[in-house]
């Protein structure tokens, strides 16, 4: 309750920014305006343009003034990235307001990036769309969770229980925000089939397809 009341008319007001919405197509080809979050301390916006940008900025800093809250230059992430049309002007900064002991708020220019990433709710968000990054990520995981798993006392079914439950539940947790290619998931499959086959002790040249058979 505390949560909606705090949030709430921020999301509201935030909601409320004519103009400059950032669409993206559904499973059934309907393009929708991506929605601002906000999870406690955490709050993520993203726009089609930058006059909106700087809109939900000034929001924020009023939002906080009103509240009496820190916005942290930290941890905050701006980025400005532009697909396709080259003669548009580029936007350098965006201004935000904190708090100082001797001036009280102040303007400050917050560089807008053109590269890198930023993190929400544990997932990287890089500004290349294909994210390279998350996949190393993806595949560090199942090399590393993988040897753990294959190298311990459990049985071989217990070992597969923990491939499904855990490894393959934080690889599709990273999955679902990236648009990796086919090719890219066959990659990730070989790894866990190098896994598999030392798990049910079969030999490295068997049949992939064979170590995904359902016992009865």
């Amino acid at each position: 309750m505390i949560f909606a009341c705090c949030l709430n008319p921020l999301l509201c007001a935030l909601a409320d920014v004519a103009g400059g919405e950032f669409f993206v197509q559904g499973l059934r080809q309907v393009s929708r305006a991506v929605p601002n979050i906000a999870y406690v301390d955490d709050a993520i916006s993203i726009t089609g343009s930058f006059q909106a940008l700087q809109a939900k900025a000034d929001i924020m800093s009023a939002f906080a003034m009103v509240i009496n809250i820190e916005l942290s230059l930290k941890k905050l992430r701006t980025f400005a990235v532009q697909w396709g049309n080259p003669s548009r002007p580029d936007y350098a900064n965006l201004v935000v307001h904190v708090r100082s002991p001797a001036e009280g708020w102040s303007p400050i220019d917050v560089p807008l990036r053109g590269v890198g990433e930023f993190t929400h709710l544990g997932v990287g968000y890089n500004m290349n769309l294909a994210n390279p990054e998350l996949l190393k990520k993806a595949e560090d995981t199942i090399e590393e969770l993988g040897t753990r798993v294959a190298m311990s006392r459990m049985s071989s079914d217990v070992k597969k229980m923990v491939f499904e439950t855990v490894i393959f539940m934080k690889i599709g947790y990273y999955a679902k925000f990236c648009p990796w290619t086919l090719a890219q998931y066959r990659d990730l499959d070989k790894k866990v089939a190098r896994f598999y086959r030392v798990i049910s002790r079969n030999r490295a040249s068997s049949p992939t397809l064979l170590l995904y058979v359902f016992q009865i």
